[in-house]
């Protein structure tokens, strides 16, 4: 019996994405690993009635050359059309993370040392009528942190979010 070594198989996973769109359903997913963090995305939506948008961070970050330590940052937002009058109720959610400072307005959060948890509340509201949030629409973000409290807000008109819009953020840090 004589036995041969075969040939060598190295895979390395680094993205995939995966698209599926079927009226009235659709599906968007992806996930990237870059060798100390997952992140994964996903959003599906169902037309006409209802979305979920979720986000997944895990990780490990140096401290130093011996010491690591862990961080994550899951966010789920649920989108649809809840009329109140003049006004659509068409998002609302919230992340919640340890170690990590949560993504707000343009900013992608990042890792951060600290040994707490942060927290993430998300509204979008937009008028009512077909379609909610046509003419104008908005999306509002309060972050607690550990020495931070940060409050984001992005109106948009005509469906238009990046091109006809007006942006803010507040932040309020402290010791």
């Amino acid at each position: 019996l004589k036995v041969v070594q075969g040939p060598a198989v190295e895979f390395i996973f680094k993205s995939a994405r995966i698209e599926y769109d079927r009226t009235p359903f659709s599906f968007t997913g992806e996930l990237a690993y870059d060798g100390n963090e997952f992140r994964g995305l996903f959003d599906i939506n169902i037309e006409r009635l209802f979305g979920l948008e979720g986000l997944l961070i895990f990780g490990t970050s140096p401290l130093s050359e011996e010491e690591f330590y862990d961080y994550w940052y899951a966010q789920l937002v649920l989108k649809g059309s809840i009329p109140m009058g003049y006004v659509s109720l068409l998002a609302l959610g919230g992340g919640l993370g340890y170690n990590y400072l949560p993504p707000v307005g343009s900013f992608e959060g990042q890792p951060d040392f600290n040994e707490a948890f942060s927290f993430k509340a998300i509204i979008g509201l937009g008028n009512s009528g077909v379609p909610p949030g046509g003419i104008i629409n908005s999306r509002f973000e309060m972050v607690y942190y550990p020495g931070l409290f940060g409050l984001y807000g992005k109106l948009w008109l005509l469906q238009q979010q990046d091109a006809l819009f007006g942006e803010g953020e507040l932040k309020q840090h402290w010791d």
